[in-house]
């Protein structure tokens, strides 16, 4: 068996698996945005539903109103964006946000981690195999 061959076909495979981990983090960073406008905010959390093609779930919306800290829950029926009219209602703020922060659910990360780790190891034994390969000659 041509161990080359096989360790450059594993190196395919990682790379493959290290482009899907990176358009998971990619989607899961898209989660914490920092906004001026409450408009922006609601149109910042809508957009987190396509966002890499992943709908994502808001769980509590922290934002920042003249120095002072507020924190809006999600009630549970709603963590799943996606009904634009029950969204605003719940993301009324009293006045422009300064900054805000989304918190969700969303599994995306640790998925991703997950991916990583085992690119890391498909990409380890790609290279063990194709040295092997030019030692034994």
């Amino acid at each position: 068996m041509r161990f080359d061959i096989f360790g450059i076909i594993l190196f395919v495979i990682a790379a493959v698996l290290f482009g899907y981990s990176g358009v998971l983090s990619k989607a899961n960073s898209a989660i914490h945005r920092s906004g001026k406008r409450t408009n922006a905010l609601i149109t910042d959390v809508l957009e987190l539903q396509t966002d890499m093609g992943h709908t994502h779930y808001a769980t509590s919306i922290k934002y920042n109103v003249n120095g002072k800290d507020y924190e809006a829950h999600l009630p549970e029926s709603k963590h799943k964006l996606g009904d634009k009219d029950d969204l605003i209602q719940i993301l009324y703020l009293p006045s422009a946000p300064e900054r805000y922060e989304v918190h969700t659910n969303d599994k995306n990360a640790a998925k991703a981690r997950a991916i990583t780790i085992l690119a890391a190891v498909i990409s380890v034994i790609g290279v063990a195999l194709i040295i092997i390969y030019f030692v034994k000659g």
